[in-house]
């Protein structure tokens, strides 16, 4: 048997560690084991699709003509070895249980994807800290009484998934508080999806650690370095903060867990940024982000002084570029990678108009530790466009609500999916 023959035979099958929805471009591919997604035109996902069970190249192209969708069995082979290197199918003759979304959906929206690709959850208020910036107001003070119990987050989480979400980002307050995290986390992991854990848990230990590993689909976690000296990151999180924040980061760089570092970066720590790359880089963060301090939640209150300045927001865009390009930083984020070329460009601003920004609707949602319901956590902390309770509410309609369609009437695939809260006021 001829080695072209021997591909012929070779059966092909969607990666069960993959999440295929149809949109209205195409298709949307999400890698629950890294968090990343891939969109893909109509042929692809009418390809894609035929593969949720293991098929030879000449089945596949059987079963397509059959639809009436032409392709030359060199196209279809070069298709599929494309995906395989991409991880969004293997070579097995075993079917992998990969998860299949809107598949008959006919009327798909072209303002905003079918569902949310993503949703944050505010699995508590409780927090050991009570930062001068949280959007939250998370503190040690906060009452968890009313807060949701597991069985409560176990029926949102079915609705989640039934509704075709990819990835969840656990969040707080302190999201290591909450009673019964980990078994919330579990049900996450046994249902497929992407899991994203932002934590500043100071008593992080080795047990703690254990348990994480044990999760397949824990993506990065996420800590807080909010200046590369005690002063600076203390004087936003508290006494003692930076020396438990490293401590932090010594851990999970031991573990191999991967994790991102977020920076507030404000009037106090600008002057900092080279240092904070040096001390992600020591610890082996894999990714960076820079998000200047906005005026919402405490920050409207304790840090008004310390906002950064147009000026400052267009120095911080450009320098961050600059880090990227020389490959100081990974951002994780396609939108850096994809203006990489616009570093020499006087007129590109990133960051112009990221202190007023709310989201347009068109990829997330949040939730927080009652079931209330907003798109982004500026929303959630100025209480603009409460959507309901992820409870009681159908979590399709209040994706679908009326009162989102202003928002969405601004997006465009070309422009980032973001517009001032003033309009959003005065609507």
């Amino acid at each position: 048997m001829t080695f072209r023959e021997v591909k012929m035979i070779q059966n092909y099958v969607l990666s069960g560690d993959i999440i295929l929805r149809k949109e209205w471009f195409g298709c949307l591919v999400c890698n629950i084991k890294n968090g990343h997604f891939n969109q893909y035109n109509d042929d692809a996902f009418s390809i894609l699709k035929e593969i949720k069970n293991p098929l030879t190249i000449i089945e596949l192209k059987n079963i397509l003509k059959e639809n009436n969708f032409k392709i030359s069995k060199k196209n279809l082979t070069r298709f599929l070895q494309e995906m395989y290197l991409d991880g969004v199918v293997l070579k097995s003759d075993k079917t992998q249980g990969a998860l299949i979304f809107f598949e008959n959906e006919k009327n798909l929206r072209k303002d905003c994807l079918a569902s949310p690709s993503s949703v944050t959850i505010y699995i508590t208020n409780l927090c050991t800290k009570a930062c001068k910036h949280c959007v939250n107001n998370s503190s040690p003070l906060i009452n968890q009484r009313d807060e949701y119990s597991i069985e409560e987050w176990f029926k949102i989480l079915q609705k989640l998934r039934d509704f075709g979400v990819c990835s969840l980002v656990f969040t707080g307050g302190e999201p290591l508080l909450k009673d019964n995290i980990f078994e919330i986390l579990k049900k996450a992991d046994e249902m497929k999806f992407s899991i994203s854990l932002l934590t500043d848990f100071d008593d992080l230990n080795e047990n703690h650690i254990v348990k994480l590993k044990n999760l397949l689909y824990l993506s990065y976690i996420q800590v807080s370095l909010d200046g590369a000296s005690e002063e600076n990151h203390d004087f936003i999180r508290g006494k003692g903060s930076f020396v438990k924040a490293i401590q932090r980061m010594r851990l999970l760089q031991k573990h191999d867990i991967p994790y991102t570092i977020s920076t507030t970066v404000n009037n106090r720590n600008i002057s900092e940024i080279d240092c904070i790359v040096d001390i992600s880089r020591e610890y082996g963060a894999k990714y960076l982000y820079f998000n200047p301090l906005a005026p919402y939640g405490r920050a409207k209150e304790r840090l008004i002084d310390w906002i950064l300045s147009d000026r400052q927001l267009y120095w911080l865009g450009k320098k961050y570029l600059q880090l990227i390009a020389d490959g100081m930083v990974n951002p994780g984020n396609p939108f850096w990678e994809e203006n990489i070329e616009k570093i020499n460009d006087d007129q590109f601003h990133p960051f112009k108009g990221a202190l007023t920004a709310v989201s347009l609707g068109v990829y997330n949602f949040s939730i927080g530790s009652k079931g209330e319901c907003y798109l982004d956590s500026k929303m959630k902390a100025e209480n603009l466009l409460c959507l309901g309770n992820a409870l009681d509410d159908d979590i399709k309609k209040m994706w679908h609500h009326p009162k989102l369609d202003f928002l969405r009437s601004h997006y465009s695939p070309s422009f980032f999916a973001f517009i001032d809260q003033s309009l959003i006021q005065e609507e």
